[in-house]
C-alpha cells in the first residue's frame, strides 16, 4: 500500500468518507468532518500493516473511530459548556439583589442546612466579595479554616441547590468547579 501516492488513496476513499458522514447523521460541520475523515485517512495510510487484512477494511474502521470521537468530544464540550440564553442572563441577573442586604435576605431559602461559619463564609466571599485572607483576619481565624467553612458549604450547596440556572447561587457554585 505505501507503493501507492496518497492522492491516489484519498481520491480513491472520498466517497467512503462522505458516506461515512451520511451513516453517522452528521448534518452541520460537514468540512470539518471531511478533514477529519482525510486526516485519518493520511493516518490509516501510515500505519497500514498488510499482513494483517485489507487496506478498505483497515480505513473503514479508522475513519469511523476518528469521526466517533471527534463528536464524543464535542458532545462532551456541549455538555460541559452551555450558552446562556438572554432569558437565562436576565433570570441570572435579576437574581442578585442591589443591596447586600437584600441579597442576604434573598439567599436565605438556599442556606437553611449550612452552619453558622458556612453562612458567614457565603455572606462574606459571595455578597460582599471577600477574599479568604479578609474572612479570616475578619473573624480572627487560619485561612485553612476558612477554607474547611468554604468546602463544607459549596459541598451542602451543591447537593440542596436547585439546578436551575436562574438560581442566584448556582452560577457562585459552577465557577467554583474551576
Amino acid at each position: 500500500m505505501q507503493n501507492t501516492a496518497f492522492e491516489q488513496v484519498m481520491e480513491d476513499y472520498m466517497p467512503l468518507i462522505g458516506g461515512m458522514i451520511n451513516r453517522l447523521h452528521i448534518h452541520k460541520n460537514k468540512e470539518e468532518f471531511i478533514q477529519i475523515g482525510q486526516i485519518a485517512l493520511w493516518k490509516a495510510w501510515q500505519g497500514f500493516n498488510e499482513s494483517k487484512g485489507t487496506f478498505s477494511t483497515y480505513a473503514f474502521s479508522y475513519v469511523r473511530g476518528e469521526m466517533l470521537t471527534h463528536l464524543r468530544r464535542e458532545a462532551t464540550y456541549d455538555q460541559q459548556h452551555t450558552w446562556l440564553t438572554d432569558e437565562a442572563a436576565e433570570g441570572l441577573i435579576s437574581g442578585f439583589s442591589e443591596t447586600p442586604a437584600a441579597a442576604e435576605e434573598s439567599l436565605e431559602d438556599y442556606l437553611h442546612s449550612l452552619s453558622a461559619r458556612e453562612k458567614t463564609w457565603v455572606v462574606e466571599a459571595i455578597i460582599y466579595g471577600r477574599t479568604i485572607q479578609q474572612i479570616s483576619a475578619l473573624h480572627g481565624v487560619s485561612s485553612s479554616t476558612v477554607k474547611s467553612w468554604r468546602k463544607m458549604a459549596l459541598k451542602k450547596l451543591k447537593k440542596d441547590c436547585p439546578a436551575s440556572p436562574f438560581s442566584p447561587l448556582r452560577f457562585y457554585i459552577e465557577s467554583e468547579r474551576r
